[in-house]
């Protein structure tokens, strides 16, 4: 009884401080009525600060662009379950607090649960069978698209997300579910756009059944899609212009930064250089605030590598296994865990600790959950060496490490600075330049560590690293986190209660930042 209840006052009702804070802000986020057969449609999550900070963005595009003001409520895979959940969904939906609060600021009723129909059902069952047909392998589940719309990534990171797992499991039913709710939510959306001129939208993720799909379908129709509260940076990230994805599209780097005027090369690089110095000294830049603290900013002085003689530490820097691995265009393994698993069993059984003495570092950022498989991982390999995650990343260059190994981490630009190799594999935000070591197939990541004893730094391409800092963290920064209204928590300082992020909001003067960040982005 007290889980119902929880559930009922989370999705329904906002706490006494919320409502007073967000009753306040009515009068600044009311949008205009807007005679318009273009729509804008909006993302509402239930989380107050997110939900704001998604309905002022939408205000700005609704009042610059005439855009009819709607709503997306990511409710619809609630149609796929048992006929009494999806009536009892159908009868609520509407009246939850998140919609309840966009309609008396002025947004309409867009798609949700309620816009499901029997076409979309007949639609699916047709996509479903032959879905099932074609994914025998987690490759084949990653790869899967429907439309032009990647179904697969979409199901693989939300199995994981929701399961609380490090990898898939094809035979599971709860898998079979989630497709069938993202082809779903497919059909659904591809008819919604057909028949209503979508111009712009705005989602809390891109990522996951819930918004990659509507995303994917977004953009295949030509809509705009932004993405709020959970882009790492800029704080506002247009999916559309970035190949789909949630990240930025670092393959025109060098050709930009090529174009500027050769003085303005030489000065963005001392920016890129003065970035990336001050984050090996332990400062937390916007391109990393999502972590909890600096990688460099702990004191390991009294830690140390025991290395037995002749042997190179060759150290693993761990993903947050079921964190959405697939948010760049492609990996060389299926998932993190894959990675992992693949890369130990090679080691063992070319023999290769006879040279390398094996690291795993767990990520700092990693969910709770993910303890056991990282102890798991320690069972089933005997020459591993598990790292404390406070361990100073400068430190262990100390030990002359063979190489740092990730799939994509920003360990990349970091070591490479300090003059250890790294080994990555698969699409990254360094892919366009080569001072890291970059594999796009298992064979030549395998050869990398095979051979990483041999890799070494070179120094001739260390300005690349700066013009990577600048390009990536620095170029495509329009707005920084301390100018944003709804910046993310204060590094290291856990929030209690209710934090409200919006207390202080005034929407005269985000109009005026975001008209900055949008300037070149007027809908036409």
């Amino acid at each position: 009884m007290k889980k119902i209840y929880s559930i009922l006052k989370e999705f329904f009702f906002y706490s006494g401080e919320e409502k007073k804070n967000l009753d306040k802000k009515i009068p600044d986020l009311k949008v205009e009525a807007k005679d318009s057969s273009s729509i804008l449609l909006v993302d509402l999550p239930h989380v107050s600060n997110q939900l704001v900070e998604n309905l002022a963005v939408a205000k700005y595009f609704s009042d610059e662009n005439g855009l009819k003001p709607c709503f997306y409520q990511p409710n619809v895979y609630y149609a796929n379950r048992y006929s009494w959940i999806r009536a009892a969904s159908r009868c609520v939906s509407g009246y939850m607090k998140s919609p309840r609060l966009a309609k008396r600021l002025g947004f309409s009723h867009g798609l949700s649960i309620s816009s499901v129909s029997k076409v979309d059902f007949d639609n699916r069952d047709q996509i479903l069978g032959e879905a099932f047909k074609s994914i025998n392998s987690k490759d084949d589940l990653v790869s899967y698209k429907v439309h032009n719309v990647e179904v697969g990534r979409a199901v693989y990171d939300t199995y994981l997300r929701v399961t609380k797992s490090v990898t898939v499991d094809l035979e599971s039913p709860r898998l079979r579910q989630l497709l069938d709710e993202a082809i779903l939510l497919l059909c659904v959306s591809e008819r919604f756009f057909s028949e209503n001129k979508v111009k712009c939208l705005i989602l809390g993720h891109s990522v996951y059944n819930s918004w990659q799909v509507i995303s994917d379908v977004g953009i295949n129709h030509g809509a705009k899609v932004y993405v709020t509260f959970n882009s790492r940076f800029p704080p506002l990230h247009a999916v559309h212009e970035n190949r789909g994805l949630q990240t930025l599209d670092h393959t025109k780097y060098r050709k930009i930064f090529s174009q500027l005027p050769k003085e303005e090369r030489f000065n963005c690089k001392k920016q890129g250089k003065e970035l990336i110095e001050n984050r090996l000294k332990g400062v937390l830049d916007d391109g990393v605030v999502y972590m909890a603290k600096s990688a460099y900013s702990s004191n390991s002085e009294n830690l140390t590598l025991e290395l037995k003689p002749g042997r190179r530490p060759l150290v693993f820097m761990l993903h947050a296994f079921s964190d959405s691995p697939h948010i760049y265009k492609d990996m060389v393994f299926p998932d993190f865990w894959e990675w992992i698993v693949q890369s130990l069993d090679f080691i063992r059984d070319r023999e290769l600790t006879k040279k390398y003495e094996v690291y795993l570092k767990p990520h700092p950022n990693r969910f709770g959950y993910e303890d056991k498989f990282i102890s798991q991982l320690d069972n089933m390999y005997d020459f591993i060496n598990i790292l404390d995650d406070d361990f100073n990343n400068k430190k262990l260059v100390e030990f002359h490490p063979a190489a740092i190994v990730s799939v994509y981490g920003s360990v990349a630009a970091e070591f490479t600075t300090m003059g250890t190799p790294v080994i990555l594999c698969g699409d990254n935000p360094t892919s366009a330049y080569d001072f890291a070591f970059n594999s796009d197939d298992k064979d030549s990541y395998f050869n990398l560590i095979k051979n990483a004893d041999f890799l070494k730094v070179d120094e001739s391409k260390i300005n690349q690293v700066y013009e990577f800092m600048y390009m990536h963290y620095i170029y495509n920064s329009k707005m920084s986190f301390e100018e944003y209204p709804f910046k993310r928590q204060t590094h290291c300082k856990a929030a209690k209660g209710f934090n409200c992020r919006y207390k202080e909001f005034s929407y005269a003067s985000f109009s005026k930042q975001l008209d900055n960040f949008f300037a070149d982005s007027t809908l036409s």
